[in-house]
């Protein structure tokens, strides 16, 4: 049994291979496979389990591990707590790959060519509990195994990430199958299907990328302001003014058209530009009229004898240095932006330190005149399906600002940006992207990037903003409620089969 669960473990490794930023897709339909005929010499449900936790172990190991990172800029802070950040992610989602392992054991009889089928059901189910249970936490969904294909993307315009993992889980474990069926027709037949369906998919998409030219809005000339600080720096308060001035100076290069839009990362400035008039000034002072410059920035409310709210937020400042419009971030990082159960945990939050950021009231869209309106997205909300706009005031594009210098040059900020780009497809909008350190860029409402700032560089990317997809996607009109029906109709097929041929 040992070297059942190495092997289990290695298998899990192997899959996150398939996702960014090493997307390795094709390691995917040998792996899972695997993992299936490893589990089809289970004996018992507990054996099962274990073969899933400890291939969910792999998985989540490999695609997580980075999150340490975040701790190595303050070692002598949370040294000790690096052990947790390494292994603890993996370990506490690996159960929801265990349940899926254990699912497909009871359900489907030993060798069983539909084992396959429930283990994808319910992977994907645990994929979907993890994006919504607690706070949800839906990092690196299986979807992404196509992001090197972006024809192969296309479908989540439909049913959104979830729809296209169950999809994707449901090929990838199809080998297993075939080898089941043993030789003949049924064998030939559905190794065509697998074929016939990755083809259709194929095409789909590149008929979906040429319908979608990209056109771009007259309205704007965009700056994208990447100023590549380090942890450390921001970290160290006599350095507020000249992280500032380096936004400032990369901002008021010349350039033609000159910017009437630019946008500065997630805490760009670590004091509350609303009380700021002296900043404020200099920053209308680089801007034409009816310019705007978004920044992430710190805001702060309340007064007299309470204790003030502080908000991790967004402000948009107009050329006559006027605030035009602010956003507060309301899905907030655990342990990141808030401790919970401070008054149980003696722990500071990593990124809000001895204070917990406070919750906006949830998604929004700003409208400014005579630009396009836009739906801020502070660093980690842009990795949540379905909850990115205010439906009922859609807008003309996402707007992601983000800090990814905690993570270093890691998979986490090449993953960030893949999620980021996958929200643009499912919406049909375009997006902006302003990171720290990277990646910066504007992304297509059919998810082509179309300009980009690579991770570790300094600089400003002067580029035109795209226009969004005239006609609402499917899945910005009805969110889940696709993937939920395919998820029931493949349910009660597979059920079916099972019950006459068990």
């Amino acid at each position: 049994m040992p070297y059942r669960k190495t092997f289990a473990w290695v298998l899990g490794l192997a899959s996150g291979l398939a996702l960014p930023p090493f997307s390795l897709f094709p390691i995917a339909f040998m792996a899972f496979p695997a993992f299936l005929w490893l589990l089809d010499g289970a004996r018992s449900g507990k054996t099962a389990f274990a073969l899933g936790f400890w291939f969910g172990f792999g998985h989540f190991l490999l695609l997580l591990h980075w999150i340490v990172f975040s701790l190595l800029t303050d070692v002598a802070k949370y040294w000790w707590l690096t052990p947790a950040a390494f292994f603890g992610p993996a370990l506490v989602l690996a159960p929801l790959i265990g349940l899926a392992a254990l699912a497909a054991f009871r359900a489907s009889p030993a060798e069983s060519p539909w084992r396959g089928v429930f283990f994808a059901l319910a992977f994907s189910a645990g994929e979907w509990l993890r994006g919504h249970i607690l706070t949800g936490f839906p990092w690196m969904p299986i979807a992404h195994v196509w992001d090197a294909a972006l024809p192969m993307l296309q479908t989540a315009s439909v049913w959104g990430a979830y729809g296209l993992g169950l999809l994707t889980l449901l090929l990838v474990c199809l080998p297993h199958a075939v080898l089941r069926l043993g030789r003949g027709g049924r064998q030939i037949a559905l190794g065509t299907a697998v074929l016939l369906v990755l083809a259709g998919l194929a095409l789909w998409g590149h008929a979906r990328l040429a319908a979608h030219p990209a056109g771009y809005d007259p309205r704007v000339a965009l700056r994208i302001v990447q100023p590549g600080i380090s942890q450390d720096e921001k970290a160290d308060p006599g350095q507020m003014a000249a992280i500032f001035n380096r936004h400032f100076t990369l901002s008021s290069e010349n350039a033609v058209p000159r910017p009437n839009l630019i946008v500065w990362p997630e805490t760009a400035t670590l004091f509350p530009l609303d009380e700021d008039e002296f900043a404020r000034a200099l920053i209308a002072g680089i801007l034409p009229k009816d310019g705007l410059l978004l920044a992430g920035t710190m805001r702060r409310q309340g007064s007299g004898e309470d204790p003030p709210l502080y908000f991790n937020s967004l402000a948009a400042i107009d050329s006559a240095g006027k605030i035009a419009g602010t956003y507060d971030k309301f899905h907030l990082v655990p342990f990141g932006e808030y401790m919970p159960m401070r008054g149980i945990l003696p722990l500071d939050a990593i990124a809000a330190s001895n204070l917990d950021f406070s919750e906006g009231p949830g998604p929004r869209t700003l409208h400014f005149r005579g630009m396009p309106s836009a739906s801020p997205l502070i660093c980690y909300e842009a990795i949540f399906p379905g909850n990115v706009i205010n439906s009922h005031d859609r807008p003309d594009y996402l707007l992601a600002i983000t800090n990814d210098g905690w993570f270093g040059h890691s998979p986490g900020p090449f993953q960030h940006f893949a999620m980021a780009r996958l929200r643009s497809i499912e919406e049909g909008l375009p997006l902006v992207r302003a990171a720290n350190t990277g990646i910066s860029g504007v992304i297509d409402p059919v998810g082509r990037v179309v300009g980009s700032l690579p991770l570790g560089e300094k600089g400003s990317l002067d580029i035109k903003l795209p226009k969004p997809l005239v006609e609402n996607t499917p899945y910005a009109n009805f969110g889940d409620s696709i993937f939920l029906v395919f998820f029931i109709g493949i349910m009660i097929i597979s059920g079916c089969a099972i019950g006459k041929h068990p």
